[in-house]
């Protein structure tokens, strides 16, 4: 069951988000064929990766993973027609039903496991990890932010070249920090540390006022090292 379910975490991440342009993801909370065109993107690469690192065996459960996310995308993007919902909550209340969909496919239809080595389960647990990290920096804790402080992004896009550039440095680095320190309470420190430097250098670098720059630290420096704690476990 882990290596499918890690497998299909990472198929999800890359088919959720990397494969997802900004104007998808805007308009998948909409209309109905965008988040169905969505979905086969995700279809595509669960099958890719699910076969590459696990073989035919693995398309039944990446088969009802997928259409699970299809149906949840639909489900929500008619919510959110139909009632008026925070962005922020569809969004985490979106990603939370893709998870537990890929939870029950992994436990309920087993791939023969081991089918990978060690080191490709450690590689695949990194990949994820990495993602993770730097999507919820510049992604998650955004969607968050607009709701909180919406004068501030009133009128502006979801994504802003260099204000993503500089959160996804610091997902990243923060990926690196935890994964290269073997003693947590070194890492926690490295951590905080990272967090102060990106207090000070967020709002030269990207003019991002201090408010905003204090909750997305504060986010990040709990919502990643917990990301650690569930894919190390």
């Amino acid at each position: 069951m882990k290596q499918t379910f890690l497998v299909l975490v990472l198929a999800h991440l890359l088919g959720d988000f990397a494969l997802m342009p900004p104007r998808l993801f805007a308009m998948k909370e909409k209309a109905p064929r965008a988040a169905l065109v969505h979905g086969l993107a995700v279809a595509a690469a669960t099958a890719g990766i699910g076969y590459l690192l696990l073989g035919k065996e693995v398309w039944p459960a990446a088969l009802a993973a997928v259409l699970v996310h299809i149906a949840v995308d639909l489900g929500l993007c008619f919510a959110s027609k139909t009632r008026r919902v925070a962005r922020s909550l569809l969004f985490f209340l979106d990603q939370w039903l893709h998870l537990m969909a890929v939870v029950l496919a992994s436990a309920l239809l087993p791939v023969r496991e081991p089918v990978m080595l060690d080191a490709d389960v450690e590689l695949v647990r990194l990949a994820v990890l990495a993602l993770s990290c730097t999507l919820f920096c510049s992604l998650g804790q955004k969607l968050v932010l607009r709701d909180v402080y919406p004068r501030y992004y009133r009128g502006k896009p979801l994504f802003f070249r260099s204000e993503r550039a500089v959160d996804c440095l610091y997902g990243g680095v923060m990926f690196i920090l935890l994964g290269g320190i073997p003693q947590w309470y070194f890492a926690l420190a490295a951590v905080l540390a990272l967090s102060a430097l990106y207090l000070m250098a967020a709002g030269k670098l990207i003019q991002q006022p201090v408010q905003i720059s204090i909750v997305k630290a504060a986010f990040s420096s709990v919502f990643i090292p917990a990301m650690f704690l569930i894919f190390r476990a």
